[in-house]
C-alpha cells in the first residue's frame, strides 16, 4: 500500500489500480453537475421556443425578411 495524503491507492501491482476516496468521488459530482446545467439549458430552450409570443416571432420574420432582402448576414 502506498500512502499519500489526502489519497488512498490500491496495490500498485493489481492491473486494475483504480483511485479511490475523494478525488474518484468528486470527478463523478463534476460529471453530474454537468450533466443537470445540460439538461437544465434544454429545458428551458424548449420552454422559451415553445412559449415565444407571436410578436416577437413575426417581428423576428419581419427582420429575418427585410436581410434576405439587402442580402445582409
Amino acid at each position: 500500500m502506498l500512502g499519500v495524503i489526502g489519497e488512498t491507492w490500491r496495490d500498485l501491482g493489481d492491473p486494475g489500480t483504480i483511485l479511490e476516496g475523494p478525488m474518484d468521488m468528486g470527478l463523478e459530482i463534476i460529471y453530474g453537475v454537468g450533466a443537470f446545467v445540460l439538461l437544465t439549458a434544454l429545458i428551458f430552450a424548449v420552454l422559451q421556443y415553445h412559449f415565444r409570443s407571436r410578436r416577437a416571432a413575426q417581428t423576428g420574420d419581419d427582420v429575418t425578411r427585410e436581410r434576405y432582402e439587402r442580402n445582409e448576414t
